[in-house]
C-alpha cells in the first residue's frame, strides 16, 4: 500500500510508473488519507518510521510485521538487521504458499 509522504507522491501515474520500474507483479493500493496505515498502527503502534510493511495472509490475517526502516538481501555487516529482517519475511511467505 501506498501512503504518500509529500505532494509530488500523490500522483497516480507516477506511482504506477515506480511499481511498474521496480518490478512489482502485484496491485498496489493508494491510501492517500493514511486511513488505512494508521489502521494498521503506522504513527501509533509503530512510531518510529512513517512506512511498516505488512504480510497479510490469504485469510485476511496480519501474518508478519516489519515495524519500519531498511530491509533487504546484500549490504555486508552494516546491514546484518536489515538481511535479518528480510529473510524472516521471505520465510513468512514461503511457510504460507
Amino acid at each position: 500500500m501506498h501512503h504518500p509522504k509529500s505532494e509530488a507522491a500523490r500522483d497516480l501515474e507516477r506511482v504506477r510508473r515506480t511499481a511498474r520500474e521496480y518490478g512489482f507483479e502485484f496491485p498496489v493500493a493508494h491510501d492517500d488519507s493514511w486511513a488505512t496505515a494508521r489502521a494498521f498502527g503506522v504513527g501509533t503502534a509503530f512510531k518510529r518510521f512513517t512506512s511498516v510493511s505488512v504480510l497479510v495472509d490469504r485469510e485476511g490475517r496480519i501474518a508478519w510485521v516489519h515495524d519500519g526502516g531498511e530491509f533487504h538481501r546484500g549490504g555486508g555487516d552494516s546491514h546484518r538487521d536489515c538481511n535479518r529482517a528480510f529473510e524472516a519475511l521471505v520465510a513468512e511467505i514461503e511457510k504460507r504458499l
